[in-house]
């Protein structure tokens, strides 16, 4: 079973797939926190191996081309979840602040508008 410590931030990133020097393939973050993230990437393109290198691609802001070695914990149809070899609070709060990513408020903490 996987126990998450920490928050993940909706967020789409580019990344590669990388495997022994060889790239996979494309394919898109869902969400990412500081430890891991989810990957969006159909069942049949899943690599077989659970220890991959995740290069994230440079996207023209402020996310600059990173590689990180991971370990699949988790697969789906729809993608698989990562944990990362080592902590990226660094990138995902610079990458989470040049999006303007806004956290959830807490439920039953949502006010009308028109409310004062």
């Amino acid at each position: 079973m996987e126990h998450r410590t920490n928050k993940r931030i909706e967020m789409q990133l580019d990344v590669k797939l990388i495997k022994s020097g060889e790239e996979l393939g494309d394919a898109v973050t869902s969400n990412i926190s500081r430890q891991g993230a989810f990957i969006y990437l159909p069942y049949h393109r899943q690599p077989l191996s659970n220890f991959l290198t995740l290069k994230i691609l440079p996207d023209g802001m402020a996310v600059k081309e990173s590689l990180i070695n991971c370990l699949v914990v988790r697969r789906s149809v729809q993608g698989m979840a990562v944990m990362f070899e080592r902590d990226l609070t660094e990138l995902v709060e610079i990458v989470a602040k040049s999006r303007l990513v806004k956290e959830p408020k807490p439920r039953g903490s949502r006010r009308l508008e028109n409310e004062v």
